[in-house]
């Protein structure tokens, strides 16, 4: 983690709160809090086995005491600024590796913000709170300047009890993504998905 939740005693203006006072997001408008995450960064890229470092905030909500938390779009470039610059800054030391952020549930808009082309956004295929279709998506975030990835769900178990749909529909999703120059795929999959 870039820091923890329990640094929110030491440094309780490093975090957002939800409505109910629990520290759930980094502020990333916090100058410490993105030197942290360049730190965190550098750290992690230092590492030769490493092709990028993971910049996500924390997963779900909890933005109420720094932002709007309807304004998604307000959201989601706050967090991409924040992801940006630290693959501005980090970025000359690493050629060739990335700073990575998902686009995804309360950040999933395209963001509006101009990109770095080693911040690698990994559009997520599910929780686009935003109602924007994948192919928008992936083209407003490749206009932006980033490099685009794509976070699915191949066989999430709570959703699919090891008998996922569409199987067979990945194989033309593929193409599509090659076409629209994703470089990466990642994706939630159940020990029995390889075995379709």
């Amino acid at each position: 983690a870039i820091v923890k939740a329990s640094e929110a005693s030491i440094h309780p203006n490093w975090f957002c709160y939800d409505s109910r006072g629990i520290a759930k997001q980094l502020k990333v408008e916090n100058p410490e809090v993105l030197s942290k995450a360049e730190e965190y960064a550098t750290k992690l890229l230092q590492n030769p086995l490493l092709g990028s470092a993971p910049i996500s905030p924390n997963d779900g909500p909890g933005w109420d005491s720094c932002f709007d938390p309807g304004d998604l779009q307000f959201i989601t470039d706050k967090v991409f600024e924040f992801a940006n610059k630290v693959a501005q800054d980090v970025g000359p030391a690493f050629p060739g590796k990335y700073i990575g952020v998902y686009s995804y549930g309360g950040y999933s808009c395209a963001p509006s913000v101009p990109l770095q082309s080693n911040l690698l956004v990994q559009i997520a295929t599910a929780f686009d709170y935003c109602g924007q279709s994948i192919s928008d998506r992936i083209s407003r975030v490749a206009a932006q300047g980033a490099t685009i990835g794509i976070r699915d769900y191949y066989d999430v178990w709570k959703w699919y009890k090891d008998n996922p749909p569409n199987t067979k529909g990945i194989v033309k999703q593929i193409p599509f993504y090659a076409n629209n120059k994703v470089k990466v795929i990642n994706a939630e999959s159940g020990d029995g998905w390889g075995a379709r």
